[in-house]
């Protein structure tokens, strides 16, 4: 009935200290797990603080999930910083349950030389000079998060604010050069998150954004601060994402097999917004897609896809027939 141990995912770096409510504790590293013995036994409903004082070099290693990335976690590109982190890769960077149904609210304190920016989840709430030279930034996200969804960007940032039509804040940080193709992309932003908050419910968090990186050729639905990539700046990147807040950021999966429910409702979503003019028009591109799935079609399961085909076409686009298939069964009022 009592709490003797218990088990964090974390990978790398050297611990310096290891607390339980104040009180140094026990600890081994097996594998990718941080076992944890506290000096005195947890009751059942007794809160307890953790804290974990490390450093280092982050251990990069290729991901079963995502061939197509070196690494997971912390990804480096001169001066900037920013995380990349699903399905796995929060463990790289910070002691977490890295569990799709382990959410928190977070708090980033964030300290950066002079001339950088820290963006995180959330709101930012304030930013002062630190002791020891450079400035700290420090966000709050008080909404239930996964950790796979936690977002830490630094650079050479420009913001910029402003609101939906409804009032619902946006907060964006990007590279000065990227400026004009990333206004281009984004110009929908307020009247697309209005018209999902019409079709599924309001918006569920704070605030809305991106965080602008450079590096690689992926974006990501980071809670309410989407990593957008520098060669993916185009609306339909940003609607897929948007549509993660509700679909993926706020629904969440119960296990990582269920991926298809992420990525198909974000996929349909943009078809949906892409045919909101013309919504009959939906119909015949998803007979196209529906016939170009039979006829290349893998025989791997929806539910529960290999490893290595986590994010693969099916997980996407037959997730999306999926749900235009179950639309048509149980009509609009019901679907919606």
């Amino acid at each position: 009935p009592n709490l003797v141990e218990f088990s964090l995912d974390f990978t790398g770096f050297e611990i310096s200290a290891l607390t339980v409510d104040g009180a140094p504790a026990a600890y081994t590293r097996e594998g990718n797990k941080l076992v944890i013995q506290p000096a005195r036994p947890l009751y059942p409903e007794q809160p307890f603080t953790v804290q974990v004082s490390y450093a280092g070099t982050p251990v990069t290693e290729a991901s079963r999930f995502v061939p197509f990335a070196h690494h997971l976690g912390l990804r480096f590109m001169g001066s900037s910083l920013f995380t990349l982190s699903e399905p796995d890769g929060a463990h790289y960077w910070f002691p977490c349950n890295d569990h799709p149904r382990d959410k928190a609210a977070f708090r980033f304190e964030i300290t950066v030389p002079e001339g950088l920016t820290a963006v995180a989840n959330g709101v930012e709430l304030e930013e002062t000079p630190a002791p020891g030279g450079g400035r700290t930034f420090i966000w709050e996200h008080n909404f239930p998060m996964a950790p796979y969804l936690a977002q830490v960007a630094v650079g050479a940032y420009e913001g910029l604010d402003s609101a939906t039509p409804a009032g619902v804040p946006l907060r964006s940080y990007l590279f000065a050069d990227l400026r004009e193709p990333f206004t281009q992309a984004t110009s929908n932003t307020g009247p697309a998150l209005d018209w999902m908050a019409e079709t599924f419910g309001p918006y569920p968090f704070e605030a809305f954004g991106f965080v602008t990186s450079r590096q690689i050729r992926a974006s990501l639905e980071t809670q309410g601060m989407v990593l957008l990539s520098k060669n993916m700046l185009n609306e339909e990147t940003v609607i897929h994402e948007l549509a993660h807040m509700w679909f993926g950021d706020w629904v969440s999966l119960d296990s990582w097999g269920e991926m298809w429910r992420n990525e198909g409702l974000a996929i349909y979503t943009t078809l949906l917004w892409q045919t909101r003019e013309n919504p009959a028009s939906l119909n015949g591109y998803m007979e196209g897609v529906i016939a170009n799935l039979r006829a290349n079609d893998t025989g791997e399961p929806l539910a529960n896809p290999p490893p290595q085909r986590l994010f693969g076409h099916d997980t996407y686009w037959k997730g999306a027939a999926l749900l235009h298939t179950l639309r048509l069964q149980i009509g609009d009022e019901a679907f919606f």
